[in-house]
């Protein structure tokens, strides 16, 4: 994964005025003046491939993600994240999904065991993730205890399966 520090004026060029207009974004706008301040009115921008694993079992890979920080040179990728396992972001193309991996105990069929991924969620262009880890860490809630066993991919990897269901009696 590559990335780079850009600033937030870039950022929002980048983002359609669907994701521009919602609420969070109308008021993240308002807080940038402060943020200019303090410096931190820049956010990370992360080519990530596709069927790359972003979060392994609840945390995220931040130290495999080179970040070219050079209009930036005082930002610092992990301690900016060091609030969450999933800091908070939106997905600009392409889709992520978070999934479990589990493991079949076929006993019928020998005692083959295969492993297989169950889609728990799929974030799709313009959506957030990072929520849940965000709302956690600003109503001062530990997540870094919650149950570490999903992970998040670029793209999909797994497989939907729609059962057709007969209504004609």
């Amino acid at each position: 994964m590559d990335g780079k520090v850009i600033s937030w004026e870039n950022a929002r060029k980048l983002l359609s005025k669907e994701i521009l207009c919602s609420e969070f974004f109308i008021e993240l706008d308002k807080l940038v003046p402060s943020l200019k301040k303090s410096k931190k009115d820049y956010v990370y921008l992360v080519d990530i491939e596709y069927g790359e694993k972003i979060i392994e079992k609840g945390k995220t890979r931040l130290s495999e993600i080179k970040i070219d920080n050079s209009n930036y040179p005082n930002s610092n990728l992990n301690q900016d994240f060091s609030y969450s396992n999933d800091p908070l972001g939106v997905v600009i193309e392409g889709c992520f999904e978070v999934v479990t991996k589990n493991q079949s105990n076929d006993r019928e069929h020998g005692s083959i065991k295969k492993k297989y991924a169950v889609l728990l969620n799929r974030i799709n262009q313009g959506d957030y993730f990072g929520v849940f880890g965000t709302v956690d860490f600003l109503n001062s809630i530990d997540n870094k205890e919650l149950v570490d066993d999903w992970h998040v991919y670029s793209g999909e990897v797994t497989y939907e399966f729609c059962f057709p269901i007969n209504t004609i009696p």
